[in-house]
């Protein structure tokens, strides 16, 4: 078996292009420019490449070949990551070790994880955010302010606190909010933008809950430590984040209007998946709701129950006042300067905010962030946010087995939140469905009559096992040391809940079937890469995977779908109309990978390979080269002009070439022949020899992108962009030598800046050790 269902992801669009990274670190070479996909793209830039996350650099340079294995055991990795750093924020917090367990189970197997198995880079971001707050919570905490309380004066007797913050323990709070914001960079590099948004959301609402809470002279002294962690994690990841800045203005997302950033949103039927995953269905195989999957939000039957222990005050005061085990383990550390009431408050408002947002498009609260806070108007599918709710659940259910194991309880306010939770669900759980049902009849299935059912029983039971279970192991029995009552009840209780969380998502995202197979072509691929290079192929079936080429180290007009695919080449791919048109015949596809006995065009395509089993390959026998001498200009003002005048009736890419505020050639095309000659064609490094008896224009089929610069020998000279999308560099007459190198300065300034933050950081640390030692 195989994960995610279907392959997702995980194997058409993460694995080429680690497998690409990887081929290209283990050469000695960072690779800024992929040529192998949509024509050549941005590499280093897309920072879903997670081209220098710190895990995925282990992986590619210690690892021999770039498995799809190698994928699935990074997935699993990061479900462990993400409930070890819970675990460690929870004992953090104070709390005991099988409560921090419960938490860490609850978080590590929430819907986001669960649903996303084939998404890495979203998994691999949000198994950070438990360490991100926890340090953060830390360092706010260790700056030490202490209220010196009401002293007498010669007036009336003050009731404004003094703050006292002494510098070593600012220092001590600088170092973990410098920790937090490592952990945020990391996360970062990870490669998802937006889940690295949700991350900065939640470590943000806390530094401002503080701010809040703090007095007016303390609020600079968070402000300042905050600041140290936004720097750090800013530093960290500018590697990846400054390259993918420049990046995002010239693709499809500089621009999203509000019907499609809202979409993905989670419709208010949905939340009932935050009490059962079950009634619409789990998975992309048993989903059937009306709209389109996404997260739900489970993390358990019993984190709920917990959860609301920590915050209806189910557990009483401590007993044992006197006991020094009692006070050992409690579950509120001294060092915070929230309450243990005000952390469970604070938890809740982020439980409630992660919900309202993953609504989307359903309340104001994600409009808002559309509309004011920079970034989220470039990301769609709102329903992530339902991360923070998860992160928030797992955190409260923590403190609240904390609580009930570590003080007296009420029972009479346990069973009545169990059955405050019971009627909710009851309630909830059919009326969601007859509201999804009732308006298509259809809908209504014995199937999905049974999953409904079956919702509404393990619902239900679990929480009556799990409340039955804290009752009685909890409650002070005669023949039960108490020790032994704190041990066994965490234990039963993490048992069911892992029993909860695991049956619920366990064949969620299982694939019976090789999901590999559409890279696995040898013959074809070999046929393709005995021919002269540089060429280029086209894909025209299904059982090829469409970013196959990144794996064979081919080079491919088309691809896997990539929202961050550059905006005018993925506009001119799909507007040329037809295979054998002239807009087609441009990009240099000189063979087609077509279904067994399936033309993928007219005459002019003709079958040059057919010993393949799976797929046929055709010869574009009208593919133009990749550079071309053009020596009929059309100027035009901006990118709309030339785009009407690419696609005008014809229009002949061989004969003119359409450039953008460049300046025109006035000589007739010459009668002598010109001609070129490839000396080097690298993918961020092209050298061409070319004669020309009259001025020209050396138009490239290589998609334009700033970062790119040209010399014609050895003299810097502008690159225009020809043809809507392309490249070109114009040549008086004569015999030239071209170059174009890719040397983004967005690279240079990133790198720089994460090379003096690493650097600053390890004299910081130095310093620290030096101090320790001495």
């Amino acid at each position: 078996a195989w994960i995610p269902r279907g392959g997702g992801d995980l194997v058409s669009f993460l694995w080429p292009t680690y497998a690409f990274a990887a081929r290209s670190l283990r050469s000695g070479h960072i690779p800024l420019w992929n040529p192998h996909l949509y024509s050549g793209a941005p590499f280093a830039a897309d920072n879903q490449s997670g081209l220098f996350y710190p895990i995925n650099l282990i992986a590619f340079f210690l690892l021999p070949t770039s498995s799809y294995l190698t994928m699935e055991w990074l997935v699993f990795f990061h479900f462990w990551l993400a409930g070890t750093a819970m675990y460690v924020a929870l004992r953090m917090e104070g709390v005991r070790r099988a409560a921090a367990v419960v938490g860490a189970i609850a978080y590590m197997f929430s819907d986001v994880f669960v649903t996303h198995v084939g998404n890495l880079n979203i998994v691999a971001v949000s198994a950070y955010l438990p360490l991100a707050f926890a340090f953060l919570r830390r360092g706010l905490s260790e700056a030490n302010f202490q209220r010196s309380g009401n002293r007498k004066t010669d007036g009336p007797q003050s009731a404004v606190p003094r703050l006292d913050v002494s510098v070593g323990s600012l220092k001590i709070g600088s170092g973990w909010c410098a920790a937090s914001g490592v952990v945020l960079g990391i996360a970062a590099l990870a490669g998802h933008a937006q889940m690295t948004l949700v991350l900065v959301t939640a470590v943000g609402s806390y530094a401002v809950w503080e701010w809040l809470q703090a007095p007016r002279s303390g609020k600079w002294h968070i402000i300042s430590l905050f600041l140290i962690t936004v720097l750090v994690a800013f530093g960290i990841s500018a590697i990846s984040i400054i390259p993918a800045v420049e990046l995002t203005r010239y693709t499809g997302r500089a621009q999203l209007d509000y019907a499609e950033a809202s979409r993905w949103s989670l419709p208010p039927a949905g939340l009932v998946g935050l009490l059962s995953p079950l009634v619409f269905g789990r998975g992309p195989a048993g989903f059937w709701g009306p709209w389109e999957r996404v997260e739900t939000g489970y993390a358990g039957t019993l984190t709920l129950l917990l959860a609301g222990v920590a915050l209806f005050g189910i557990a009483g005061n401590a007993v044992s006042q006197g006991s020094r085990q009692a006070r050992v383990e409690a579950a509120e550390p001294p060092h915070h300067p929230t309450t243990q009431s005000s952390l469970p408050l604070f938890l809740a408002l982020l439980f409630l905010f992660g919900l309202l947002a993953a609504l989307g498009k359903y309340t104001p609260v994600h409009y808002l962030l559309y509309r004011f806070v920079p970034g989220f108007g470039q990301l769609r599918v709102p329903a992530r946010f339902i991360l923070l709710s998860d992160f928030a659940l797992a955190y409260l259910a923590a403190l609240g087995l904390n609580r009930l194991s570590s003080v007296t309880y009420s029972r009479t306010r346990l069973f009545a939140l169990a059955g405050l939770l019971a009627v909710i669900g009851a309630l909830t759980l059919p009326l969601a469905y007859l509201g999804v049902t009732r308006p298509a009849p259809d809908a209504d299935t014995p199937a999905h009559r049974t999953a409904l059912a079956w919702g509404l029983i393990l619902y239900l039971g679990m929480l009556a096992v799990g409340t039955l279970v804290l009752d009685r192991w909890l409650r002070p029995q005669p023949l039960t040391p108490n020790r032994l009552r704190h041990i066994v009840a965490p234990l039963i209780v993490t048992a069911l809940l892992a029993l909860d969380l695991i049956l619920a998502g366990a064949n969620a995202e299982i694939e019976p079937n090789d999901p590999t197979r559409g890279f696995r072509h040898p013959l074809a691929a070999q046929f393709l890469l005995s021919q002269p290079q540089p060429t280029r192929i086209d894909v025209a079936t299904g059982q090829w995977q469409p970013a196959a080429a990144a794996m064979l180290g081919l080079d491919d007009i088309g691809g896997i779908s990539n929202p961050l695919a550059l905006a005018h080449y993925d506009a001119y791919y799909w507007s040329v109309g037809h295979r054998g048109s002239p807009q087609y015949n441009f990009l240099g596809a000189q063979f087609v990978v077509a279904d067994k006995g399936v033309p993928p065009a007219d005459a002019t395509f003709v079958p040059v390979y057919n010993e393949d089993p799976d797929v046929d390959i055709y010869l574009n026998t009208n593919a133009m080269p990749r550079v071309n001498l053009i020596y009929q200009t059309r100027i035009v003002p901006d990118s709309r002009a030339a785009f009407d005048l690419v696609h005008a009736p014809g229009f002949d890419p061989a004969r003119e070439v359409v450039v953008e505020n460049a300046p025109p050639l006035h000589a007739s095309p010459p009668a002598n022949q010109a001609s070129l000659s490839y000396l080097e064609y690298s993918a961020e490094h092209l050298t061409i020899q070319v004669q020309t008896p009259a001025p020209a224009y050396l138009a490239f089929a290589e998609v334009w992108y700033p970062g790119w610069r040209a010399t014609v020998d050895g003299r810097s000279t502008p690159i225009y962009r020809a043809n809507y999308a392309f490249r070109a560099v114009r040549l008086e007459a004569g015999e030239h030598r071209v170059e174009m190198i890719f040397d983004p300065l967005t690279w240079k300034i990133g790198a720089g800046i994460t090379m003096l933050t690493i650097l600053r950081l390890a004299a910081w640390a130095w310093q620290i050790i030096r101090r320790a030692k001495s």
